[in-house]
Order: structure tokens, then C-alpha cells, then sequence
């Protein structure tokens, strides 16, 4: 994504022990700002929901070749 990108406001309300825990992040280095933070845990998730969807998808395949595989094996 550019960073000429549009972006569009988003108010969050963040319990006081979760801004410690992004502050401890930022600080140490591994984000630019609390911002930064933010958009890549989001990133991130929605990542891990598009990776967990892809699997459910390939494991419905499996279960579809196999459940094929074995009635036709029946049939013999």
C-alpha cells in the first residue's frame, strides 16, 4: 500500500492497560508511533482471518476428495 494512499478517521477507545502495552512496543523500536502500531496489528489480523479462511477451504477439498475417494472404494 503507497503511503499516498487515502486514509479515512477512526475514533478508538483503548483501556489504559493496552496503551502500556503499545507504548512498550514503540518505544522499544519495533513501531514508528502508536499509529503504526495500530494499522499493522490490523493488517496483521486480517491476515491471519484470509489465512484461516484459505485452509477451511483447503480442508473441506481434502475431506471432499476423500470422502469420494472412499465410496468409490466402497463400490468395488
Amino acid at each position: 500500500m503507497s503511503k499516498t494512499s487515502p486514509k479515512t478517521p477512526f475514533k478508538l477507545l483503548i483501556p489504559n492497560a493496552l496503551m502500556n502495552q503499545i507504548d512498550n512496543c514503540v518505544s522499544a523500536g519495533d513501531y514508528n508511533n502508536r499509529s503504526d502500531f495500530i494499522i499493522r496489528a490490523i493488517r496483521d489480523y486480517v491476515d491471519k482471518l484470509e489465512y484461516v479462511k484459505a485452509i477451511n477451504r483447503e480442508y473441506i477439498m481434502f475431506e471432499d476428495k476423500k470422502n469420494k475417494e472412499e465410496k468409490s472404494t466402497d463400490v468395488e
